[in-house]
C-alpha cells in the first residue's frame, strides 16, 4: 500500500511506495485521497484508459481460464452462479456464430460465397 505526504490543509501532495520522513501515513490504493491526488495531477487518466482498454482482453482470458478449469474437472459448471454461467454460455454462442459467419467469406476474394 502507498504512503502519502500531506500539505497543511490535509491534501495529499506526494505518494511513495514505502514510509519515509515525509510520508508515514499508509493508505489503500483506492482511498479517496489517493484517487483525488491522481485526478488532480493527471496521473490516473492514462492508467484508467489503459485499464479500461484491457478489459475485453481480460474478459476473454477469464472465459478461457474458466473453460480450462471445467475441462480439467477442477470446477463444475454448476459451481458457477447462474448469471455468470449464462453470460459465459451466451458469449460462447456468439463466438461460435462469428466463426460460422467468418467461414462464409472466401479467403481469395473476400467475397461472401
Amino acid at each position: 500500500m502507498p504512503f502519502v505526504s500531506r500539505d497543511d490543509d490535509g491534501n495529499v501532495i506526494a505518494i511513495f511506495d514505502r514510509a519515509n520522513e515525509r510520508a508515514e501515513q499508509e493508505l489503500s490504493s483506492d482511498h479517496p485521497d489517493i484517487l483525488d491526488f491522481l485526478d488532480r495531477t493527471g496521473g490516473s487518466s492514462e492508467v484508467q484508459v489503459n485499464l479500461s482498454s484491457s478489459d475485453p482482453d481480460m474478459g476473454r482470458v477469464l472465459e478461457d481460464l474458466i473453460q480450462v478449469l471445467i475441462d480439467k474437472r477442477l470446477i463444475a459448471k454448476n459451481d458457477l452462479p447462474s448469471p455468470a454461467l449464462d453470460k459465459i454460455s451466451y458469449r460462447k454462442r456468439l463466438r461460435t456464430e462469428l466463426l460460422r459467419l467468418s467461414q462464409l467469406v472466401s479467403d481469395d476474394e473476400d467475397k461472401i460465397i
